[in-house]
């Protein structure tokens, strides 16, 4: 059947996306006759748009004016058998669509039918951030789904798994009395527990579920880009977590105006909230709606046993932010929980911590031989770490930390801490300070040395800081005083370059051209 959605997007060039004509016919096929008027209104779009819209559907035959807007027996057909409405009760469809409450007593009734399914799920695997989302939790992200128009007839992508929302969308679907027309679900999940499960639950209940294991690390397989209508993730609760997962699937979803994401997500602090919307900025997306509290977890203390729901959408600007290969630490477990060993950097002795301890739990008891609180990890000393001692009246240090925590990145008095530990590791004389908070995010500051001085700067939002660290003598330790900022700000990454001020060639003070 010819796509007359596609056909009237390209005639009328609606900047509200495709999306918006597909709403104005699904509500005419629910609701009966409405005027132009009232579609607009119910839709949220300018009457001029609506109108646009009614006279492109007349020409194809798809509605007709008779009294007010009907869809034509063509109308019928074409969101039956196209957009699969074949054998949706259109009663409690609306209802859904309608009564929250409803929707919310159909969501538990579901879940306590299908509990078992839930019970004997896969256990989870915490080295990959899996947490248990309670049964009640798959089916309401499924009417979710549902109430904004991307389960019937959609094709919907989970990336990742472990809670079982796409048991939870085919079981809606067949609630609803949906034939599955034209609606497809696709698992992708490196855990081959949860996909065999899915796989052979899939198989006894005939549900249009087909499970793909992806290592998302690596790029998508070509014949899945551009293909879905929308997905789900629950990703990992770090930054590279969630840039991947977002960024993998908005490679695989159509380039669509206004498709719908569905994120869930921990509550975090300001700042880091701040650099994720940041992120989501730089993907293209919007932020449409925020759900607190929507999730909830089976025994996920890690995150007070609830997350939020963060509905985005697609815009013209929209792309990922990661294309090729990922070869980071994605898992709050790599960064938590692996085995290192790490160097007291006063002493030398070496420490193993064994999965569960912690460097933070280290620093603060303290290297077991001197007490020193500084620590390198082993193989991550920055042997590459240079400073040119060339003759010159100043040696200046500009140094970028990147990938930093946000929260401390916008406490002043941590800041101010840091820096002066900095200098003290360095041997400086510190003469005076100044320190200042900037609204909302930021922190400016300054130490006066004797050799110099030391200047900050941080942007939170980006976890970000940049830092000048100026001596007029050879013998600071600026090395040292960099790596103590790396430590201090818990920065993934630096880089520094090495400026020499005043250099001196035979006794004078030299321009460098």
């Amino acid at each position: 059947m010819e796509n007359y959605i596609s056909a009237v997007h390209e005639r009328t060039h609606l900047k509200e996306g495709p999306l918006c004509i597909e709403r104005f016919l699904t509500h005419l096929y629910l609701y009966g006759s409405a005027s132009t008027k009232d579609l607009a209104q119910k839709l949220l779009i300018p009457v001029p748009v609506a109108t646009a819209i009614k006279k492109e559907l007349m020409a194809c035959g798809l509605v007709v004016q008779c009294g007010g807007i009907v869809l034509s027996p063509l109308g019928q057909k074409y969101l039956e058998d196209a957009l699969g409405y074949k054998g949706v009760s259109k009663n409690l469809l609306a209802r859904l669509l309608e009564d929250d409450d409803f929707a919310k007593e159909t969501a538990c009734t579901l879940a306590e039918k299908h509990a078992d399914l839930y019970e004997n799920r896969p256990t989870v695997d915490v080295t990959i951030d899996q947490a248990k989302g309670t049964p009640e939790t798959a089916f309401r992200r499924a009417i979710l789904c549902l109430r904004r128009e991307f389960l019937i007839g959609k094709k919907i992508l989970c990336v990742g798994d472990d809670d079982l929302v796409s048991i939870a969308l085919a079981l809606l679907l067949k609630h609803i009395g949906s034939t599955g027309a034209g609606s497809e679900i696709c698992v992708f999940d490196v855990d081959e527990r949860f996909l065999s499960y899915i796989e052979s639950t899939a198989d006894t209940m005939q549900l249009p579920i087909t499970c793909v294991k992806v290592d998302l690390k690596d790029p998508l397989p070509i014949r899945y880009a551009n293909y879905f209508d929308v997905f789900f993730t629950d990703p990992p609760y770090t930054p590279g977590g969630i840039s991947l997962f977002l960024s993998r699937g908005i490679s695989a979803i159509k380039k669509t105006v206004g498709s719908d994401i569905y994120f869930s997500f921990g509550n975090k602090p300001i700042a880091d909230t701040l650099a994720m919307q940041k992120m989501f900025s730089d993907m293209g997306l919007i932020v449409a709606e925020m759900l607190r509290d929507f999730n909830e977890y089976e025994g996920a203390s890690l995150y007070g046993g609830v997350s939020q729901m963060l509905i985005l959408q697609t815009t013209d600007d929209t792309a990922p932010l990661i294309e090729d290969a990922y070869e980071d630490d994605l898992y709050t477990y790599d960064f938590r929980n692996a085995q290192h060993t790490y160097i007291c950097r006063a002493c030398k002795q070496a420490i193993l911590l064994e999965k569960g301890q912690t460097i933070e739990a280290l620093k603060e008891a303290g290297c077991p031989s001197c007490g020193g609180k500084i620590f390198d990890q082993k193989g991550h000393a920055h042997k590459d770490i240079r400073i040119d001692t060339k003759k010159s009246l100043g040696t200046h240090i500009l140094v970028d930390f990147f990938d930093c925590d946000c929260a401390l990145l916008n406490d002043v008095e941590f800041i101010r801490r840091a820096m002066y530990e900095a200098a003290e590791v360095a041997k400086a004389s510190i003469v005076a300070d100044n320190f200042h908070h900037f609204s909302p995010y930021g922190v400016s500051g300054a130490i006066i040395i004797q050799e110099s001085h030391f200047t900050i700067h941080t942007w939170p939002e980006h976890g970000y800081a940049a830092v000048d660290l100026f001596t007029c003598g050879d013998n600071l330790d600026l090395k040292n005083a960099m790596l103590t900022l790396k430590d201090r700000f818990g920065s993934r990454r630096l880089e520094f370059n090495n400026i020499l001020r005043g250099e001196i060639k035979k006794g004078k003070v030299t321009p460098k051209t």
